[in-house]
């Protein structure tokens, strides 16, 4: 459902592209988010590759985009492994025939919100986690029933290498109602197999007490550069309203590096540390 919203043109199953029609003209700010998890994900492979990290895991990858998450480590200069993660058959079948061009990428068919997927053959055989990987779950935790973001964000976090990359996001609302109907909606189009939009306040909760690289816990157009500048952020979009993807990338420390910053420390920072920017 999301390559539609995202005005993708995979139209994998003509319900997807029926309720996606339908819930974009229920909610403001669907299509729009589900755009902006792609290009979270850009950016934060962008970032990955500034920091030398070769492999990229990526939980609930859903059907491909482009620009596709190897191309834009290749053209980073920094060709990495690319593992997608996928627990609906036919959007994984899509990813293993429009990506997997070469021994370098992988779509592997797994419950992608568990931490159970690191230790699936086909994940340990191309991602090794004692080194830095970049692991992605973006635009995934409102897709399938999950009991705590917080929980599954911590375990996955505790397994990954220092000097790893971990982004997680996914759709957000303060607003209770709205919450109330898209999460009603998505489980009766899903037959009760999606998972639920959540409040910022519970995003934001997953994240603690970790490093982060980049901006706080908010919406994450936030990562998207401006034209011309590099990594500078653009300011939000104007009269956003409704839904938003939300999120944050958290920074695994590395020796001699980040581990030495205190809990309160500004990540906004520690950011720009990293990537040079200041």
């Amino acid at each position: 459902m999301a390559d539609q919203l995202a005005g993708g043109n995979h139209h994998n199953a003509r319900r997807n592209l029926t309720a996606a029609q339908a819930l974009d003209a229920l909610v403001n700010g669907i299509g729009a988010a589900a755009r902006d998890a792609h290009l979270f994900k850009v950016a934060v492979v962008r970032s990955a590759a500034d920091l030398g990290i070769e492999q990229i895991l990526n939980l609930g990858c859903g059907t491909p985009r482009e620009p596709t998450l190897a191309d834009v480590a290749r053209r980073a200069g920094r060709p990495a492994c690319v593992v997608h993660v996928e627990n609906d058959p036919l959007t994984a079948g899509y990813g293993r025939a429009l990506l997997e061009t070469d021994g370098n990428t992988v779509t592997v068919e797994a419950a992608c919100l568990s931490v159970a997927a690191l230790d699936h053959p086909a994940v340990r055989g191309h991602i090794d986690l004692d080194r830095p990987v970049c692991l992605l779950l973006v635009a995934a935790a409102h897709t399938a029933p999950l009991a705590s973001l917080r929980e599954l964000v911590f375990a996955l976090a505790e397994r990954l290498a220092p000097g790893s990359l971990f982004a997680v996001s996914q759709w957000t609302t303060d607003n209770a109602a709205t919450r109330w109907m898209v999460n009603d909606f998505l489980y009766e189009q899903t037959h009760g197999t999606a998972g639920t939009v959540r409040s910022t306040e519970e995003v934001s909760a997953a994240f603690e007490p970790h490093l982060l690289l980049g901006p706080p816990p908010g919406p994450v157009i936030r990562w998207q550069p401006a034209p011309g500048h590099g990594g500078d952020l653009i300011p939000l979009h104007d009269g956003r309203s409704g839904v938003v993807e939300f999120g944050a990338v958290i920074r695994l420390p590395g020796p001699g590096g980040q581990q030495d910053l205190a809990a309160g420390d500004d990540p906004g920072a520690a950011w720009r540390d990293v990537t040079g920017e200041r």
